[in-house]
């Protein structure tokens, strides 16, 4: 690695470290509360700076995996995070990510997102599973993920992904799932 990919490097490592931080806010606040809404805005700007610096490992797979419904198609600088697309397309319809093993209960070592318009397909659910399957094959045996107890459509995705219940909060609940081959994967490109 070169010196200003070292620099770059650096950057994008503070701002992910500064993102963390803003999530960790952004769950205490209330969702309708002004500030919620500024931390939020702060949280897109640092994710979009860290796109902007066009930076991909190159051992990252560009397909990492599908299921012939939607592909994981790594675009980040981290190892395992993934835009979620429609499969056989480059439309985003979502992200998912591996944190890092045991990140903390509240925090979870798997964050995922579907754009409101493609919620409720099972989305979400097929991403968990594709990852799963990426996690497994690297050797990651459990995973951590949290939800807000609030989000029932969350929880009973990470429920049927087969999550045990480890520790609840007023702000999360922590499951423990085992990561496993995806019956439904097409493929997994290394």
């Amino acid at each position: 690695m070169n010196d200003s990919y070292a620099i770059l490097f650096m950057k994008i490592r503070k701002l992910q470290e500064e993102i963390v931080t803003l999530l960790k806010v952004l769950n205490t606040l209330p969702r309708d509360s002004e500030e919620y809404r500024k931390v939020l805005n702060n949280i897109k700007i640092k994710k979009e700076q860290i796109k902007s610096t066009k930076i991909l490992d190159t051992s990252i797979r560009e397909i990492s995996a599908s299921n012939g419904v939607i592909d994981l198609i790594a675009r980040r600088f981290t190892q395992y995070h993934y835009d979620i697309c429609l499969s056989g397309t480059n439309e985003v319809i979502g992200y998912i990510e591996y944190r890092g093993e045991h990140c903390g209960y509240f925090f979870g070592d798997i964050g995922y997102r579907i754009e409101y318009d493609y919620r409720g397909n099972g989305y979400a659910y097929q991403a968990l599973e594709l990852l799963g399957g990426i996690l497994k094959e690297d050797g990651i045996e459990e995973v951590w993920i949290s939800a807000n107890p609030k989000n029932v459509k969350s929880l009973k995705i990470i429920e049927k992904f087969g999550g045990s219940v480890i520790n609840e909060t007023e702000g999360a609940i922590c499951y423990s799932c085992p990561t496993r081959e995806s019956k439904n994967t097409k493929a997994i490109i290394a």
